[in-house]
């Protein structure tokens, strides 16, 4: 099975109103899915980016505060005792 054929069977018909050919091949998708989100997890926590990610609690979205990223704790204490870390 090629992905063009895969990509095919997923469309949305019309005449298919339960969408029974997307749910199908919603295994085919699922675990690339996943897998793409354990590695995107686990770099944020990696680089310390993960803490700077809140949902606010009534609009509920997600909200960046660039201060609490490890990437730039330097530049938010603006801290210029190294300043090839500061610059990097």
């Amino acid at each position: 099975m090629d992905i063009n054929s895969v990509v095919a069977n997923q469309n949305y018909y019309k005449t298919d109103p339960l969408r029974f050919k997307y749910l199908l091949f919603w295994g085919t998708r699922a675990p690339d899915f996943l897998n793409r989100m354990t590695f995107l997890v686990g770099y944020m926590y990696k680089w310390g980016v993960y803490d700077a990610y809140t949902v606010n609690k009534d609009t509920q979205e997600l909200e960046y505060d660039w201060k609490k990223d490890a990437r730039f704790s330097l530049l938010a204490k603006n801290d210029k005792s190294d300043l090839s870390k500061y610059n990097d």
